[in-house]
């Protein structure tokens, strides 16, 4: 079986060119708060980064839970998983 990767074509850029320009938006707004508010940003970041660690975590027990029958060292995923939560 061939993986497939889609490409953006330039029709579908054209119908939806505002969306690039509002991404291009938010982007010069983000930087702009950045400079002038770096605390406000940093913990932005911070709470961003703790959601990722919480969701990979919770994912990685669900996972070692779901599939204890089929892998040797499920543990491991387990471990990983109550790491991240934590």
């Amino acid at each position: 079986m061939e993986a497939r990767i889609a490409v953006i074509d330039v029709d579908t850029l054209a119908r939806n060119w505002w969306v690039v320009v509002l991404r291009g938006v938010a982007g010069i707004v983000f930087g702009v708060i950045t400079f002038f508010a770096p605390g406000i940003s940093l913990a932005a970041l911070v709470l961003l980064f703790g959601a990722y660690a919480l969701v990979d975590g919770v994912l990685a027990v669900v996972t070692a839970l779901r599939r204890h029958s089929t892998i040797d060292r499920w543990w491991l995923l387990m471990l990983q998983g109550d790491r991240g939560v934590s």
